[in-house]
């Protein structure tokens, strides 16, 4: 029984980690040159979802606000994860295209 939670608990969490980054990026399998909290603290408990554009250099080119995606609808919190996401580094290849798509999620919670 022990096993079978823990087995289920692993593959959560395998599949909520691989679902922060949704899109072309992720299909191709580019990773982020470094690790980045999909979590973050603030003063709101959901999710802001941006798309963004990947150049094939692997600079994130532009960030669009997803309203239909996102939970949290403050400006703040909007400009907190946009400044967060803004200077992430994808895997760089000229097998890429030069504005390859993704949709990041960012969770917000409010501190205890």
């Amino acid at each position: 029984m022990k096993k079978t939670i823990l087995l289920a608990v692993i593959l959560f969490f395998q599949f909520v980690l691989v679902a922060q980054i949704q899109g072309d990026v992720a299909r191709a399998g580019r990773q982020l040159l470094e690790e980045y909290s999909f979590v973050l603290e603030g003063n709101w408990n959901g999710k802001i979802v941006y798309d963004v554009a990947v150049l094939n250099t692997g600079e994130i080119s532009g960030l669009k606000f997803n309203h239909e995606e996102s939970t949290i609808k403050s400006t703040p919190a909007q400009m907190k994860v946009r400044n967060y996401i803004a200077d992430w580094k994808f895997e760089a290849g000229t097998h890429f295209p030069k504005h390859h798509q993704a949709r990041i999620i960012i969770t917000l919670v409010k501190p205890k």
